[in-house]
C-alpha cells in the first residue's frame, strides 16, 4: 500500500497537468491491464503551453468488471469509463518514450473544462509529517519489540533453555 499523501506529492511535482480530448482507446486483451489512449492535448493547466494541439499517447491502468487488482499501490480505471469517456485529465511527465501518467492520477470524463477537475492544495499536505512521525514510531516500536524477544532467546539459548 502507499501513503495517500505521495499519490497527491506524485501529482503536485509533475512537470504537466494536461487534458485530452480521446481519439483512440486500445483496450488490454485481459481483465488486467495498460489501455494506450491516444488524445489531442485540449487543455495545458501546467506545463508548456506548446503541448497544447499535439497528439500524445498514455498508458491507463484498467480493469474490466470483475477484474481483481493485485496487491499494491495502482490506482486502476474501470474499463466502462475508459469506453465512454471523451477527455482523460492527467498529471504527466516527460518519459523515454513521450509522456507517462504521474502515478496513476488520471481521470476520464465527458467534456474539456476550463479549469481543472483534478487539483492539489498545499493543505493535502499538512498531514504528511504527523502521518510519517506516526509511522516512524510504529516502526520504532514493531523493531524495539523484536529486538526484546530476540535478545530473550539469545539469553534462553546460552542457558540451554532451548
Amino acid at each position: 500500500m502507499i501513503d495517500p499523501v505521495a499519490y497527491r506529492r506524485a501529482a503536485r511535482e509533475a512537470a504537466n497537468h494536461l487534458q485530452l480530448s480521446l481519439d483512440r482507446i486500445d483496450l488490454p486483451a485481459t481483465a488486467l491491464g495498460e489501455a494506450r489512449v491516444v488524445g489531442k492535448v485540449q487543455r495545458v493547466f501546467r506545463g508548456s503551453s506548446e503541448l497544447r494541439g499535439l497528439t500524445i499517447a498514455l498508458d491507463v491502468s484498467c480493469i474490466a468488471p470483475g477484474g481483481e487488482p493485485p496487491p499494491g499501490g495502482a490506482l486502476w480505471t474501470p474499463i466502462a469509463e475508459l469506453r465512454v469517456g471523451r477527455v482523460l485529465e492527467a498529471y504527466v511527465d516527460p518519459a523515454a518514450e513521450g509522456y507517462a501518467i504521474a502515478m496513476w492520477q488520471s481521470r476520464v470524463f465527458d467534456g474539456v473544462t476550463d479549469v481543472p477537475v483534478m487539483t492539489v492544495h498545499e493543505e493535502d499536505f499538512e498531514d504528511a509529517p504527523s502521518s510519517q512521525r506516526r509511522f516512524a514510531r510504529a516502526s520504532l516500536w514493531s523493531m524495539g519489540i523484536m529486538l526484546v524477544v530476540l535478545l530473550c532467546l539469545v539469553l534462553a539459548s546460552s542457558r540451554g533453555c532451548l
